[in-house]
């Protein structure tokens, strides 16, 4: 699920806003866009290796409304923890919600 928030495509090179600043990378979509990708933050440490990601995908359509956040933390530049919470609702039915949390335990 993570990979579907590249934003390294021909399709998103336009259609972000680059609001990043000292230790963070943070891409919000420009109003008026349609892509599922709302938002990608990536914190970063003192040696410039992500410490934290936060991605934010929204897709709507006829039948199906979804919502994800995903979090994904890091230490010395290794993944330790990652989750993901999020609500998907088909018309005419209640929302389902989920929530997936994992940590990366050491060999």
């Amino acid at each position: 699920m993570f990979l579907r928030a590249d934003l390294n495509t021909a399709a998103a090179a336009s259609s972000y806003d680059n609001l990043s600043e000292e230790g963070l990378i943070y891409y919000s979509l420009k109003s008026g866009e349609d892509l599922p990708v709302k938002k990608l933050l990536i914190h970063l440490d003192g040696l410039e290796r992500p410490a934290k990601v936060e991605i934010l995908i929204e897709e709507k359509n006829f039948l199906f409304e979804s919502q994800k956040k995903m979090h994904m933390n890091f230490s010395n530049g290794k993944v330790q923890t990652y989750s993901i919470d999020g609500t998907q609702q088909m018309r005419w039915m209640s929302p389902t919600k989920f929530q997936l949390m994992g940590i990366l335990l050491p060999k």
